[in-house]
């Protein structure tokens, strides 16, 4: 299998100079319940670490009054103040972390860098940890929380007001609360999406429409006793197939264990591949050759550094026309990067694939408290991947070291992920077809999970 130069001497030297900042993984039943250092070199409070995998109190969500106070609940109709003007309206659902964790919508025309948000800009408060998700250019955003089983829609009105117009309830699926990723809910037409539950190894449907729950599909086939499951944050869309990515641990170890669910739209059916060659394959691309690439995460890459009996980091490869594994492609991630251990399949702007590997030199002090802390360090660099028979990758030496769980967000044709700072606030950083960029974008206070574009 061929490489192509890493630079790392030069990578490894730009990594010194540079503030160390991190991207941080989501919430859920994947992320352990410690703080993580790494958002700026100290962790505020246990809060990432609560970000990571910890309960909040319960709430619906209400629409922030124009006096700022908490409205009715997110199925009452109130309508929360209206939007700047403008042609395009983002909606970022952001978490403050606390004992007692609140969420609010923000609304925003722009992602520009000179653009900074505050807490008063928030139109919807929701109780515990949110994920705001939605069609893109629908109008129409959903918001779910981490300690209920409601889904509340809220409408973009012709002011630049968002109003609650309804909710639905998950509990007759099984469903007690909504955390983890907001790729994890899909929307298939104004009456149809998908709620892929990892607690209860289901995909629940239900209509945005008339806000009710219509159905399941059963994946029994993918629980373990006393595994924790993890869905992808980026699932593929292929004609319409739904490709999404399963990943298993049990406490900090890595499962061999990968699986591609394929849903069908049309029929409501899943069919389910299994592969034992890799561990912790969370992430994919539909790249140029008609093949699903899929690779092991950052979590699954720290996992193995710090415990060798945890199986390698690999590249796999998956025919969509049969939907099933290529028995006779497997690459080692760390046969890329001369031994540096790697994990982290990103997609850019025109479908342009990115991993991310491992700074061993630097990630001394954050492995010590564990491979969830390690994953989102600020110990992994960047690096362009060729798909293909012989997989190729270029390293990014502009590109600072961050944070390996990354959360991506696709607004319009551009690329975001939030950088965390001092778990306190959040930089948006635009992933252009040669990396990220250097210079950060709109900035948000508390941590951003989950971001639309409305309009």
């Amino acid at each position: 299998m061929k490489t192509m130069n890493t630079g790392l001497s030069s990578v490894l030297l730009f990594a010194m100079i540079t503030t160390p900042l991190a991207w941080l993984p989501a919430c859920g039943n994947d992320a352990a319940p410690s703080a993580v250092a790494g958002m700026g070199g100290k962790a505020s409070s246990g809060a990432a670490g609560r970000a990571e995998g910890g309960r909040s109190s319960a709430g619906a969500a209400g629409a922030i009054t124009e006096g700022g106070a908490s409205g009715e609940s997110g199925a009452g109709g109130v309508e929360a103040k209206p939007a700047p003007q403008g042609d395009a309206v983002y909606a970022l659902t952001t978490q403050i972390i606390g004992e007692q964790s609140q969420s609010y919508v923000l609304l925003t025309n722009t992602l520009d860098g000179d653009t900074r948000l505050e807490i008063e800009d928030g139109v919807v408060e929701i109780a515990g940890r949110a994920l705001g998700t939605g069609p893109e250019g629908s109008g129409t955003l959903f918001v779910a929380n981490d300690s209920s089983a409601e889904v509340s829609r809220y409408e973009l009105t012709d002011s630049g007001a968002l109003k609650a117009t309804g909710s639905v309830s998950f509990l007759g699926k099984g469903v007690t609360s909504f955390g983890e990723y907001g790729g994890q809910m899909q929307y298939v037409s104004p009456e149809k999406a998908y709620w892929f539950d990892g607690p209860t190894a289901q995909v629940v449907i239900w209509n945005p429409t008339t806000m009710e729950t219509s159905g399941e599909i059963a994946l029994s086939g993918l629980a373990g006793a006393k595994l924790t499951m993890s869905f992808s944050a980026a699932p593929i869309w292929r004609g319409d197939k739904l490709y999404t990515f399963v990943a298993w641990r049990q406490g900090v170890s890595v499962v061999p264990r990968a699986a591609v669910v394929v849903i069908d739209s049309a029929t409501d059916t899943a069919t389910i591949a299994e592969d034992t060659r890799c561990g912790y394959v969370r992430d994919g691309v539909l790249a140029n050759d008609g093949q699903i690439y899929v690779a092991t995460e950052a979590f699954g890459a720290a996992a193995q550094f710090l415990d060798i009996r945890n199986p390698k980091p690999c590249l796999l490869r998956f025919n969509p026309a049969g939907d099933t594994f290529d028995a006779e492609f497997k690459v080692e991630l760390s046969s890329l990067f001369h031994g540096q251990s790697a994990g982290t399949l990103v997609v850019g702007p025109n479908n342009q694939a990115f991993i991310r590997f491992l700074n061993e030199a630097s990630a001394s002090q954050a492995a010590l408290a564990g491979p969830r802390q390690l994953a989102s360090s600020s110990s992994w660099g960047w690096a362009k991947l060729s798909l293909g028979e012989q997989p190729e990758v270029e390293a990014i030496p502009s590109a600072s070291f961050s944070g390996g769980s990354v959360v991506m967000f696709n607004l319009g044709e551009r690329v975001f992920g939030p950088r965390f700072v001092d778990a306190t606030y959040t930089e948006f950083v635009e992933l252009t077809e040669n990396g990220p960029s250097k210079e950060a974008a709109i900035t948000i206070p508390g941590l951003v999970f989950s971001a639309v574009k409305l309009r």
